[in-house]
Order: C-alpha cells, then structure tokens, then sequence
C-alpha cells in the first residue's frame, strides 16, 4: 500500500498544479468554492495525505496506521466525491478507488491487532530488568 500512496502523491500533485490556473480563470455556473473544491484543493489534500502515509509507512513510523487509515479513506472519498459535488454522479466511475480505499482500510485497520502496545509497566519492567533474565536457556 506504501507504493500505492507514493503515486497517489505523485499524481494528485500534478492534478493540482495543472488545475489551478483554470479554476481560478473558469467563469462557469459553479461558484469559486464548488471550483476550488472540485479542482485544485482535493487534490492537493490527497497529495498531502497520501505523501505522510507513504513516508511513514516507508519509514515504519508508528503513526504509519494513522495515516495508512487516513489515505485509505481518501481513496473512498475519490469515489463518493462525485455524490457531494454534484456534477453528474456515474456510479462505475472511480470504482478502483474504492477498491483500493477498502483493501487499505481493512489492511491498517486489521494490521497490529495481533501485537499489541505493550502496557508502560511491562515496558518499563523489560528496560530496567537485567538482561540474563531475558537470555534463558
């Protein structure tokens, strides 16, 4: 999935720069906000997201579950942003982003349950304990 949020940043930072220009210059029906909404600053937050998510989860940093999550629901927003901007909503388009939000959603969701954070005592205890206690034949 980390590889999979690389390119999302990759291509939602291209989106962005390449509509700007034209959601700023467009004078179309929909109000600047709907524009902007639509246009240049969804694609800059998924790029943003989807950017932490990949250097984290590359990085094996422990908040890497939080943004896998994060990006994950990205995906799923690509899909339902058709239904809150109402511009023609087709149901078979951006299904692969769904499924790609799913896949992430129920592989950081479901990843970690079976390791559990150890309690601060039983770290605390294992730090200050001497280490032949740990090394036992």
């Amino acid at each position: 999935m980390g590889w999979i949020f690389a390119a999302t940043c990759l291509g939602n930072s291209i989106t962005f720069v390449r509509t700007l220009p034209n959601a700023i210059h467009q004078h179309h029906a929909l109000p600047l906000l709907q524009r902007l909404l639509y246009a240049p600053v969804f694609p800059a937050i998924v790029a943003i997201i989807s950017g932490l998510a990949w250097w984290t989860v590359w990085k094996e940093k422990r908040s890497a579950r939080g943004w896998g999550i994060a990006a994950s629901l990205m995906w799923t927003l690509i899909f339902l942003r058709q239904f809150i901007i109402p511009l023609r909503p087709v149901w078979g388009k951006h299904v692969g982003a769904l499924f790609v939000g799913s896949v992430g959603l129920v592989a950081f969701l479901w990843y970690g349950k079976e390791r559990m954070p150890k309690t601060f005592f039983e770290w605390l205890y294992e730090r200050d304990a001497p280490q032949d206690l740990f090394n036992k034949k």
